[in-house]
């Protein structure tokens, strides 16, 4: 600024001095005496013209600057900057002091006044303590939570599944939305796959993903449950999102292609043998295409009986081989083979069907014997299983 600006700036400083004193009720004599010092001190013309437009002060344009700067009425600007309170400025404070004025707390107090700085003040306090106290009841819920889902976990390696489910529910009660909550329900998940609860399970799973829609465990364990209700796209969904967040996660890999195998539009094919014949091909219900069978006994027909082969050459032929071990591989032909072989009428009309040459004749095999071998199979087949689309559940969180 120029010696002229300085001199305009005191000028309207000494106009501006006589209504300053009348609002604040300073002694008029104290003000002319100030006045009168700042003319003989900076040399300042009481006459001098100034250079605010006419009918404008030196407050009009302090009120416009504060305006400009975004400074309140109430503050001062040139005082220390006021560290931030988070809490203060939260959204949740906001809306409590907003309860607080409407209910005329704040009623005949103007806002900046000794009175209503006083007051804000008090219920900043009060709001302050009673989240403090919130944070105290929190923690105590979540350490009673975390130890309840302890107690599951040992009930859950113990198999003691319906008290593990109990455990997990009773955090859950204790903590329905604090930092773990949604590892409760994941176990709850686990605890409830176990039991082949599979529609509760899924439930579970997604209150989960509600409270950490980043937990991957969520994801793999519902994708378990779909898959156990043949729901196999939403499994597979679920799958991929688990794997999205666990790309390198060997189990849920594994369980994602096994899950695929099982959608309808992608039928499930074994490598070809050796000798270049083909397994048959699965159908949607899991049920081996039999019309390569068919095809095959017609064109191997020449026995004695009616045209019916002799199995002893059947049994030596590859491709039947390889089908007839796939059929025996697959839980729902040895169920179904199983049944029939148990059913005396079955048998009786297998056996006439098939010539009455149990025993061996014409290279006929027992079919007592072969329901024995087949029982035995299955029976092998049963230990030990678990469905490649299953989660690791062997420990929870």
């Amino acid at each position: 600024m120029s010696e002229n600006q300085h001199k305009h700036l005191l000028s309207a400083i000494s106009g501006y001095l006589p209504r300053a004193g009348e609002v604040c009720k300073a002694d008029a004599e104290d003000v002319d005496t100030i006045i009168d010092t700042l003319h003989a001190t900076f040399k300042v013309k009481a006459t001098e013209p100034g250079i605010l437009p006419p009918g404008k002060t030196l407050l009009d344009v302090f009120q416009k600057g504060l305006e400009a700067f975004g400074v309140s009425e109430v503050a001062n600007p040139w005082a220390e900057t006021k560290p931030v309170d988070m809490v203060e400025s939260s959204p949740v404070f906001q809306k409590f002091l907003a309860s607080v004025q409407k209910k005329g707390y704040f009623k005949d107090c103007e806002e900046g006044s000794e009175e209503y700085d006083s007051r804000y003040q008090k219920v900043l306090n009060k709001f302050k303590k009673r989240l403090e106290t919130q944070k105290e009841d929190d923690s105590k819920k979540v350490g009673e939570a975390d130890a309840l889902k302890d107690e599951g976990n040992a009930a859950l390696k113990l198999g003691a599944y319906e008290n593990a489910c109990q455990k997990y529910r009773q955090a859950i009660e204790a903590c329905p939305s604090g930092p773990n909550s949604h590892v409760y329900y994941c176990n709850l998940a686990a605890a409830l796959s176990f039991m082949d609860k599979h529609e509760e399970a899924a439930q579970a799973c997604v209150e989960s993903l509600a409270c950490n829609k980043k937990y991957s465990k969520a994801y793999s364990r519902l994708g378990y449950a779909r898959a156990s209700l043949d729901q196999y796209e939403s499994a597979v969904e679920a799958y991929e999102k688990a794997l999205a967040l666990e790309p390198t996660s060997a189990t849920i890999q594994k369980a994602l292609a096994s899950v695929r195998s099982k959608l309808p539009n992608q039928a499930h094919r074994t490598p070809a043998p050796s000798g270049g014949s083909r397994t048959a091909p699965e159908a949607p219900g899991g049920m081996p295409d039999l019309s390569a069978l068919q095809g095959m006994m017609a064109g191997m027909a020449g026995g004695e009986n009616g045209g019916m082969p002799n199995l002893g050459s059947i049994m030596s032929n590859p491709a039947f081989m390889s089908m007839a071990q796939n059929m025996m591989q697959d839980p729902n032909m040895m169920a179904m083979a199983q049944n029939m072989m148990r059913d005396p009428n079955a048998m009786a009309q297998a056996q006439q069907m098939m010539g009455g040459m149990s025993g061996g004749g014409n290279g006929m095999p027992d079919l007592s014997a072969m329901a024995s071998m087949m029982g035995g199979t299955a029976a092998n087949n049963d230990q030990g299983t678990n469905s490649d689309s299953s989660p690791d559940f062997k420990e929870a969180n």
